[in-house]
C-alpha cells in the first residue's frame, strides 16, 4: 500500500498566509470605519457663509479603536484627520484643566492634648471628641503640586467625633469623620483659578474667615515628594504609643493677595482676557460685576452683569477658544432664568460687553450653558455651539434594559446681534453621532452590552480646545 508524505510545512504557510491576510483586512477594514467616524455638518437653515467669520478646534476619542480624531472650522469650511494607533487628546484639550480643591476638618492645634487624653478604639483606628476644629482647604495644581492653607475655624460645642490611624512613615492626624461635615464646608467645592502670566491665581470667597475675600497669587507649592519630606510636628496617642505626625492644621505652600475688587462680598470667576485678568464678582448691592485687571492689580474697567442676583448666584464659564474673548452663564437660582454675558478685550483694556437673555431663541433653545460660544470679528454675530442629547433604550435581554443619554450633535446657531435674528443653524456631528448609531435600535445582548460600556466607560466622547487662539 502506497502513503502519500505529508508536508506540514504547507499547512503552517497557508495558515500564516490566511492570518496576514484577516490582519491586513482588518486593519485596512477599521481604518476604513474611522474614516466613515470623520466630523460632518449638517446645514438646517440659513446660508452656511454665516460661519465663515468663526474657527474652532475639536478632538473625538474613539479609545476602543485607539484613535484620536480632529476637527477644525475656519472660513466657513469644516477640515479633520484621524490619527490611528494613539488614544491620547492633544495636551490642550486635556481634563480638567482646573484645581482640585477640597476641604478637610482638623483638630485645633489648643485642642490637640485633650483629644490624645480621651480616645476610644473600634478595631484599629482610634476615635475621639474635639470641640474646636480647623478648616483646612487643599489644593492640587494643574501642574501636580500642593498648597494647603487655614480657611476658617469650626466650633462644636457638643462636640464633633475624630478619628485617626496608623499609616504611612509615622501615622495619620486627626480629622473629623466624613459624615458629620457641616454643609457649609462640603468635601468638595468649587474655586474661581485661573492661569496667567505665567502664575497660578485662586479667588478665595467669603468662606474663609482666615485670609480676606480676593484674588490671591500662587507664589510657592510643593511636589509630593516635598510633602512627605514636611517634619513632623504634632503627635497622635494611639494606645499605649505615641506616632508622630505631619498635622492636618500645618499650612504649606504660599499665597499673597495680589487683587480685591471694590464693595466685595465674594468671588465668583476668575479668568484671563487677552493681556488682563478678569474678574467676576458679587458685589454689597447683590450685583454681578466684573472687573478687567492689569499686571499691577489695577482695574481697568468695570462692568455690571447682572443686578440683584441675590446671595448665591451662579456663574458659569463657558470656552470661547478666543483668547481676548470671555463668556459666562449667569442666574439668580439653580433653576431660574439665564442671561449670557460675552466679552472682549482689546490691548488697551477697553471692553466690548454684550448681555443676553440665555433663552433668546423663539423656538425656547436655551443658549446659556453652551459648550462653546464666540463673538465674530466685526462684533455683529455670535456663534453658539450646544451639544443635545436624546435618551436610549439600551437592551442586554428581552426583559432588562436602561435608559441612557447619547449625543445627537452638536447644534450650531449664529446669531445677528443688530436684527436679532438667527442667520444659520446646522448640525455639527463630531463622529460619536455615527458611532452611537451602530448600537441604536438593536436588542441583542451583543451590540446591548458594547452600548452599555460605551456609556460606562467612556469610549468615545468629544472634547473642545481647551487652548485659546489668538485673537
Amino acid at each position: 500500500m502506497k502513503h502519500s508524505k505529508r508536508n506540514p510545512g504547507l499547512g503552517l504557510l497557508a495558515l500564516s498566509i490566511v492570518a496576514v491576510l484577516m490582519f491586513v483586512l482588518g486593519t485596512v477594514g477599521r481604518l476604513w470605519g474611522l474614516q466613515d467616524l470623520r466630523a460632518t455638518i449638517q446645514d438646517e437653515t440659513g446660508d452656511s457663509r454665516f460661519l465663515e467669520p468663526f474657527s474652532f478646534t475639536a478632538y473625538t476619542l474613539f479609545q476602543a479603536e485607539n484613535a484620536v480624531a480632529e476637527c477644525t472650522l475656519k472660513e466657513g469650511q469644516l477640515t479633520g484627520k484621524t490619527q490611528a494607533e494613539t488614544a491620547m487628546l492633544p495636551s490642550d484639550a486635556q481634563l480638567p484643566d482646573d484645581f482640585r480643591a477640597t476641604n478637610l476638618i482638623a483638630v485645633a492645634p489648643e485642642e490637640r492634648d485633650t483629644v490624645n487624653a480621651s480616645v476610644d478604639f473600634n478595631g484599629d483606628t482610634a476615635f475621639a471628641k474635639a470641640r474646636k476644629l480647623w478648616v483646612m482647604r487643599e489644593l492640587e495644581l494643574p501642574d501636580g503640586t500642593y498648597l494647603r492653607f487655614h480657611l476658617a475655624d469650626y466650633q462644636c460645642d457638643t462636640g464633633a467625633t475624630v478619628l485617626a490611624y496608623p499609616g504611612g512613615r509615622s501615622g495619620l492626624d486627626w480629622e473629623l469623620v466624613s459624615n458629620e461635615y457641616p454643609e457649609e464646608f462640603s468635601a468638595w467645592i468649587h474655586m474661581p483659578t485661573a492661569e496667567w502670566n505665567e502664575k497660578w491665581y485662586i479667588g478665595i470667597g467669603s468662606d474663609s474667615t482666615h485670609y480676606p475675600c480676593g484674588i490671591w497669587r500662587v507664589e510657592k507649592s510643593l511636589t509630593e515628594e516635598e510633602i512627605e519630606a514636611l517634619p513632623t510636628d504634632g503627635t497622635v496617642q494611639y494606645g499605649d504609643n505615641t506616632l508622630p505626625v505631619v498635622c492636618e492644621t500645618t499650612e504649606y505652600g504660599d499665597i499673597q493677595l495680589f487683587y480685591q475688587p471694590q464693595n466685595l462680598s465674594n468671588i465668583l470667576e476668575c479668568v484671563p482676557v487677552g493681556q488682563f485678568l478678569g474678574v467676576v464678582y458679587l458685589d454689597t448691592d447683590q450685583s454681578i460685576l466684573f472687573d478687567l485687571v492689569d499686571e499691577n492689580a489695577k482695574c481697568i474697567q468695570t462692568v455690571t452683569l447682572l443686578e440683584q442676583a441675590g446671595e448665591d448666584p451662579i456663574t458659569n464659564c463657558t470656552k470661547t477658544q478666543k483668547a481676548d474673548q470671555v463668556c459666562f452663564s449667569l442666574g439668580k437660582t439653580t433653576e431660574g432664568e439665564r442671561w449670557i454675558a460675552l466679552l472682549r478685550a482689546d490691548e488697551q483694556g477697553n471692553l466690548e460687553t454684550i448681555l443676553l437673555p440665555g433663552d433668546l431663541l423663539q423656538d425656547g433653545n436655551r443658549l446659556a450653558g453652551s459648550t462653546l460660544t464666540q463673538l465674530s470679528e466685526d462684533g455683529q454675530s455670535i456663534l453658539f455651539v450646544n451639544q443635545e442629547q436624546a435618551q436610549v433604550q439600551v437592551q442586554h435581554f428581552e426583559w432588562d434594559g436602561q435608559e441612557k443619554c447619547y449625543s445627537l450633535g452638536y447644534r450650531m446657531t449664529v446669531y445677528d446681534l443688530a436684527q436679532k435674528e438667527v442667520l444659520y443653524s446646522g448640525m455639527l456631528d463630531t463622529g460619536v453621532e455615527k458611532y452611537w448609531g451602530r448600537y441604536l435600535g438593536n436588542s441583542n445582548i451583543g451590540f446591548g452590552l458594547a452600548g452599555e460600556l460605551l456609556t460606562v466607560n467612556r469610549d468615545c466622547y468629544t472634547i473642545f480646545s481647551q487652548k485659546p487662539q489668538e485673537g
